[in-house]
């Protein structure tokens, strides 16, 4: 059986039976890369959820018209993942986003601490985000999740705190203190009401941060004897989860 490429289209583009693609880089993308043409198959996705099995109509230069055929509703994983994640060095946060993406992540947040080395200024950041974006419905693209995950604008600590208020359990993993095994949490199901975690810069949250967190429901958690770098850590801690919910 022929693979059948799939690819993103916005809410806006589909009208009952019939979708219009109209970004430039994905008409060009599925026209001149894919070579795709009239009666070929594709496979669409929206940001509701939704698949859709669809034959190419018409493969323009501005635009291109697909019939849907079958449309299909992937179901939502055991629980929501919010990843709250420090900038790292470099270019690392591509990768970050790329990985969180593919392991499921529901919202990324860039975020910005107390110990955070990298602080771009408002015209760096806004490119940065519209870069994470791409990169996170590529991501989706290439690995069959039902929708792309919610990425953020870049946000100081205190405001995460604020944004993950309503994720029923919450976790900041720390070198220092009191703090349990992240072992402790591989039951996490449906009832927990969304998780989310805090991925802190190289050197760690501040006390005070840590103490904040605590405040707000936040339980400090080991992830082992080893120091990880943030992309790491974010990964390891994300597939930990991914795969809990995968094996129940």
């Amino acid at each position: 059986m022929p693979h059948v490429y799939r690819t993103y289209c916005p809410s806006r583009g589909i009208a009952g039976n019939r979708i219009v693609i109209d970004t430039p880089e994905r008409v060009h993308h599925i026209r001149d890369v894919l070579r795709l043409g009239p009666k070929d198959a594709l496979s669409v996705f929206d940001d509701s959820g939704a698949e859709y099995a669809c034959i190419i109509d018409s493969c323009g230069k501005d635009s291109i018209v697909l019939s849907v055929k079958g449309r299909t509703t992937r179901r939502a994983g055991l629980f929501s993942l919010t990843v709250a994640c420090a900038l790292p060095k470099k270019g690392a946060m591509d990768d970050i986003v790329d990985s969180l993406t593919q392991l499921g992540a529901a919202r990324i947040i860039p975020m910005i601490t107390e110990r955070t080395v990298v602080r771009p200024n408002k015209t760096v950041l806004t490119r940065k985000t519209q870069r994470w974006k791409k990169i996170a419905l590529s991501s989706t693209q290439q690995c069959g999740r039902p929708r792309p995950p919610l990425l953020e604008t870049v946000c100081a600590f205190s405001e995460v705190l604020e944004m993950t208020s309503d994720c029923g359990m919450k976790l900041i993993p720390t070198l220092e203190g009191d703090r349990r095994h992240i072992t402790d949490f591989a039951r996490l199901g449906p009832e927990t009401g969304g998780l989310a975690f805090l991925i802190g810069p190289e050197g760690d949250f501040s006390p005070a941060e840590v103490k904040d967190a605590e405040t707000r429901g936040f339980i400090p958690v080991s992830l082992g004897d080893l120091v990880l770098r943030v992309d790491t850590a974010a990964v390891a801690v994300a597939s930990f989860f991914h795969f809990c919910a995968d094996y129940r």
